[in-house]
């Protein structure tokens, strides 16, 4: 608790700290403390902060602060990922397509974003292509989600999908952006085409199961955290499955 302390008096936008901290209370019973501390994440997280730690802040501080949120839906075909008439997508439009969605959209945002900035963003994605202009595009699409733009988030990351279906960041992106929005059907959509692309994302697995949760899927939440376990044993996921 007192790292989590240290690393919000040093960075008081650093959303994963207040996420960690409000855990920590939340593990010592004081349940008034962690959706105090939640809450303050989440006023800070408009300026700051990675799109997982700022879903995850979100779901928790909705299921905490207004259960009637966890609302019993039904379940719908698209859930199961291993679905044997699923193809990886291919490249449905050219490179000179991208090109000029890339031009257009930075001549707008050539005030907002400095080259440098988009590089340190891009060097931190997870999902890299190593296509530069893609991997721009995502990052900023990123951006947009971090900064509470999910409306254009979504956009960009359409955009990217219709250029090519088969890349794993939009998708994501997508599901967090609409997660946020409190779109949980279609944030599950959106991460369950994540998981037919690559279904070896610990991280995937864990965010549908953040959503599933949210809508009260306890069982189906619970099959999503033990996968993720599964591919990497994560300490929050472990807590996560232990709540439900």
């Amino acid at each position: 608790m007192n790292s989590c302390r240290s690393g919000i008096l040093s960075e008081p936008n650093y959303v994963q700290a207040y996420l960690l901290l409000g855990k920590a209370y939340r593990a010592i019973g004081k349940n008034e403390m962690c959706i105090k501390t939640w809450e303050e994440g989440a006023s800070r997280s408009s300026s700051f902060g990675d799109v997982s730690s700022i879903t995850e802040l979100r779901l928790l501080l909705g299921q905490s602060v207004n259960p009637r949120v966890r609302q019993s839906v039904c379940h719908f075909d698209s859930d199961n990922v291993r679905d044997e008439t699923f193809q990886k997508p291919k490249i449905v439009k050219s490179a000179d397509d991208i090109g000029t969605f890339y031009r257009k959209y930075f001549a707008e945002e050539r005030e907002q974003i400095t080259p440098s900035f988009l590089a340190t963003i891009r060097a931190s994605l997870t999902h890299a292509t190593g296509d530069q202009q893609i991997d721009d595009l995502i990052s900023i699409g990123y951006l947009k989600v971090n900064t509470g733009e999910y409306g254009k988030a979504i956009e960009i990351f359409e955009r990217l999908l219709s250029f090519r279906a088969d890349l794993l960041g939009p998708q994501l992106g997508i599901g967090s952006a609409q997660a946020l929005l409190g779109n949980f059907d279609e944030a599950i959509r959106a991460f369950t085409t994540a998981l037919q692309i690559d279904p070896s994302v610990a991280d995937t697995w864990k965010r549908r199961g953040q959503t599933r949760s949210a809508k009260n899927l306890i069982q189906d939440a619970l099959n999503d955290f033990n996968k993720s376990i599964e591919l990497d044993e994560d300490a929050d996921t472990f807590m996560q499955r232990g709540r439900d």
